[in-house]
């Protein structure tokens, strides 16, 4: 009574179809990780202006409270923007990193 194994052509196929599958999780992860900071990028640039037109307008005209609260509030703004995107840098180099595993590993066991 002998166990009956697989084929090696079946067995390959299993193994490229997992790293395939690694690989476009990876690309979604990535995708997502990239429209996310892209956003966070246009929300920084965008506050970054208005800050530097309102702590202008505080410099030359009027010395408002209100417009320092706002400035204040747009600095603190750009200070969680500026962090988040560091953020989303280091999850980008983590899905970096972890594509070149897969495709080491891959390369290692001669899967496609």
């Amino acid at each position: 009574m002998g166990f009956r194994i697989r084929s090696e052509e079946r067995d390959r196929y299993a193994d490229c179809e997992r790293i395939a599958m690694l690989d476009r999780v990876l690309d979604e992860i990535e995708m997502e990780l990239l429209a996310e900071k892209a956003g966070f990028q246009k929300r920084y640039e965008s506050a970054a202006v208005t800050a530097a037109f309102a702590q202008q307008h505080y410099e030359d005209e009027v010395h408002d409270i209100r417009t320092l609260a706002k400035v204040d509030d747009l600095t603190r703004s750009l200070k969680a923007f500026d962090a988040r995107i560091a953020a989303l840098d280091n999850q980008i180099d983590l899905v970096t990193a972890l594509r070149r595993t897969v495709r080491s590993f891959a390369a290692e066991y001669g899967i496609d």
